[in-house]
């Protein structure tokens, strides 16, 4: 099988200073990738380039086998969905308007099927009564699944999530983790998260992706990383 993103000898600077370095890296289609490192290590950085957010310096960026700074891949745009790191919903929208936004902008489905639409993923995130709330309304886990919701909207097949864990207690965060394990298999969904928080790797990723100092230290599974005699992942885990 092609995998879902394919990055070969990416470099990617700010300025003179180069944050990632000899990048190649293949994720699976279909699975939950976690991308591992202590902080300014590149992970974020990673996620940006991907998105194209982030030029990149050199090398080269493959998803979907169409390269991101193609003109072809603008129509693969709408087969992607993104959590940021604090949700960033629209504080003036409520959770069913700030779903409605990529079916409003990128479909032309009439309001009865686009509210059909929000009804669903509403229900598929468990915030059934939420959809006519303010972002100012909901506890952080609700946030994040609402984020959630609407990153969902239109299907992707790719969902990237920015430390989706970042500030909640361990029950609100394991119930975020089996959320995003259950789009993994009900929607086949392909999934990567960025996180330092090894509860939720332990609980969801199928494969791992280590990075230190803008390179990447190790790949593979989380009984592999466990095992590992590379130093920095020693004291990664040993701190967290």
């Amino acid at each position: 099988m092609e995998p879902i993103i394919e990055i070969n000898d990416l470099e990617v600077k700010y300025g003179d200073f180069t944050v990632l370095e000899d990048i190649n890296l293949m994720i699976p289609e279909g699975k939950i990738t976690a991308i591992l490192g202590g902080s300014g290590c590149g992970k974020t950085t990673l996620i940006k380039s991907l998105l194209q957010l982030q030029p990149i310096a050199q090398g080269s960026i493959k998803i979907f086998q169409t390269d991101v700074d193609s003109s072809d891949f603008r129509n693969q745009l709408t087969k992607i969905g993104m959590v940021f790191q604090n949700g960033a919903l629209l504080n003036s929208l409520s959770v069913a308007e700030n779903i409605s936004i990529p079916l409003k902008q990128h479909t032309n489905l009439p309001d009865k099927i686009i509210n059909q639409i929000i009804d669903a993923k509403l229900n598929l995130v468990n915030l059934e009564e939420s959809g006519s709330l303010l972002p100012s309304e909901l506890s952080g886990g609700m946030k994040k699944r609402a984020a959630v919701a609407r990153a969902i909207a239109l299907d992707p097949r790719l969902l990237f999530c920015d430390e989706p864990s970042a500030g909640l207690d361990p029950i609100t965060s394991a119930s975020l983790d089996n959320l995003l394990v259950k789009l993994k298999q009900q929607l086949e969904m392909t999934i990567v998260i960025v996180t330092h928080e090894l509860s939720s790797v332990r609980r969801i990723a199928d494969n791992i992706v280590f990075l230190h100092d803008g390179r990447i230290l190790f790949q593979g599974s989380y009984e592999q990383i466990q095992h590992s005699n590379i130093g920095e992942i020693i004291q990664f885990f040993s701190s967290n």
